[in-house]
């Protein structure tokens, strides 16, 4: 899956790695990777208001009003209270939340960054609920299992990457009569290929 920046994005990004290492020292931290402007709460919002990919005009301002109370407000919210209460047990966790967008940053520029954050960095993978009805979430599962990181889900349990796969699986037949699923099933297909080299071993 080659998702990798220009050169000049790549300046920007390798700089915001340098920070992370200047606070964490190898792979010590949980990274908690959860769904902010997509995941489940996206496609019902969207339902909801009765549009598509296909005819969305999202530089309407009440379209980005609207998707900012409904979808990344209460995703963030959400992902926060998780975080909490895994920072009370003094644990180093990255927030991936916390970081608004970046002027020029693309999804793949995103999905380059976090990906490269959690091989680094990461102890383990925490997948909030709702994860795997989003694209970067779903690549961020495939960078885990890729590098063969633990994966957990919000409850601190063991997230196998077969199970992953089933939970992608279902979330695409949900979304396929109304989305376009083409960014999930690419990362699907790598994941069930990962799976069936991983079982010859």
């Amino acid at each position: 899956m080659d998702i990798s920046p220009g050169k000049s994005k790549k300046t920007s990004i390798d700089m915001m790695l340098m920070v992370y290492a200047s606070v964490i020292n190898g792979n010590y931290a949980v990274y908690c990777s959860a769904p902010i402007t997509t995941g489940r709460r996206y496609f019902d919002w969207l339902k909801k208001i009765e549009q598509s990919f296909l005819d969305i005009d999202n530089t309407d301002i009440r379209y980005r009003e609207s998707h900012f109370q409904e979808v990344i407000e209460p995703n963030r919210a959400h992902a926060q209270n998780i975080i909490n209460e895994i920072r009370k047990k003094s644990l180093i966790v990255i927030d991936p939340t916390a970081l608004d967008n970046i002027d020029g940053w693309t999804q793949e520029d995103w999905y380059y960054f976090w990906g490269k954050v959690i091989e680094r960095y990461a102890d383990n993978v925490l997948f909030i609920d709702g994860w795997q009805y989003s694209n970067g979430c779903v690549t961020e599962f495939w960078v885990a299992c890729t590098k063969q990181i633990p994966v957990l889900d919000e409850n601190q349990c063991f997230l196998s990457l077969e199970k992953g796969i089933e939970m992608i699986k279902e979330a695409i037949s949900i979304l396929r009569p109304h989305f376009s699923v083409d960014k999930l099933e690419n990362t699907l297909y790598k994941l069930i290929q990962l799976s069936n080299e991983l079982s010859t071993v």
